[in-house]
Protein backbone atom coordinates (compact mmCIF):
# COMPACT_ATOMS: atom_id res chain seq x y z
CA UNK A 1 0.00 0.00 0.00
CA UNK A 2 1.36 3.60 -0.60
CA UNK A 3 1.66 6.03 1.72
CA UNK A 4 -0.88 9.43 1.46
CA UNK A 5 0.64 11.78 -1.15
CA UNK A 6 -0.51 15.89 -0.04
CA UNK A 7 -2.31 16.98 -2.35
CA UNK A 8 -3.44 20.47 -3.22
CA UNK A 9 -6.93 20.81 -2.41
CA UNK A 10 -9.60 23.60 -3.13
CA UNK A 11 -13.22 24.52 -2.60
CA UNK A 12 -14.94 27.16 -4.08
CA UNK A 13 -17.80 28.93 -3.08
CA UNK A 14 -20.44 30.59 -5.48
CA UNK A 15 -23.86 32.22 -4.89
CA UNK A 16 -27.05 31.24 -6.94
CA UNK A 17 -26.21 33.72 -9.66
CA UNK A 18 -22.58 31.96 -10.29
CA UNK A 19 -20.90 35.01 -8.33
CA UNK A 20 -17.95 33.75 -6.50
CA UNK A 21 -17.79 34.41 -2.93
CA UNK A 22 -15.24 32.19 -0.95
CA UNK A 23 -11.94 30.36 -1.61
CA UNK A 24 -10.83 27.77 0.71
CA UNK A 25 -7.67 26.01 -0.60
CA UNK A 26 -5.19 23.67 1.75
CA UNK A 27 -2.42 20.75 0.71
CA UNK A 28 -3.62 17.61 2.23
CA UNK A 29 -2.82 13.69 2.52
CA UNK A 30 -5.28 11.93 0.33
CA UNK A 31 -7.89 10.23 2.98
CA UNK A 32 -11.22 11.30 3.88
CA UNK A 33 -11.26 15.11 5.72
CA UNK A 34 -13.39 17.88 7.15
CA UNK A 35 -13.47 21.13 6.01
CA UNK A 36 -14.80 23.94 9.06
CA UNK A 37 -16.49 27.16 7.09
CA UNK A 38 -17.17 30.20 9.35
CA UNK A 39 -20.16 31.22 6.48
CA UNK A 40 -18.15 34.53 5.47
CA UNK A 41 -17.09 35.45 2.00
CA UNK A 42 -13.38 36.24 1.01
CA UNK A 43 -14.51 39.79 2.58
CA UNK A 44 -15.25 38.71 5.49
CA UNK A 45 -19.05 39.19 5.19
CA UNK A 46 -21.01 36.62 6.76
CA UNK A 47 -23.19 35.09 4.43
CA UNK A 48 -27.19 35.15 4.28
CA UNK A 49 -29.10 31.96 4.49
CA UNK A 50 -30.31 30.51 1.28
CA UNK A 51 -28.81 28.01 -1.82
CA UNK A 52 -25.28 28.12 -2.64
CA UNK A 53 -22.75 26.22 -4.74
CA UNK A 54 -19.62 24.79 -4.31
CA UNK A 55 -16.73 23.35 -6.34
CA UNK A 56 -13.98 21.02 -4.71
CA UNK A 57 -11.36 20.14 -6.64
CA UNK A 58 -8.11 17.62 -5.81
CA UNK A 59 -6.51 16.59 -8.32
CA UNK A 60 -8.27 15.05 -10.80
CA UNK A 61 -11.39 14.49 -8.93
CA UNK A 62 -14.13 17.72 -8.91
CA UNK A 63 -17.33 17.83 -7.45
CA UNK A 64 -20.48 20.31 -7.82
CA UNK A 65 -22.50 20.10 -5.30
CA UNK A 66 -25.52 22.60 -3.70
CA UNK A 67 -25.24 23.81 -0.16
CA UNK A 68 -28.06 25.15 1.58
CA UNK A 69 -27.30 27.68 4.50
CA UNK A 70 -31.00 27.42 6.81
CA UNK A 71 -29.95 30.04 9.33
Amino acid sequence: MLPPVPEDVELRIYDASGRLLRVITSRIPSGCHTVQWDRTGNGGERLDPGIYFYVFRAGATRMTRRLVILE
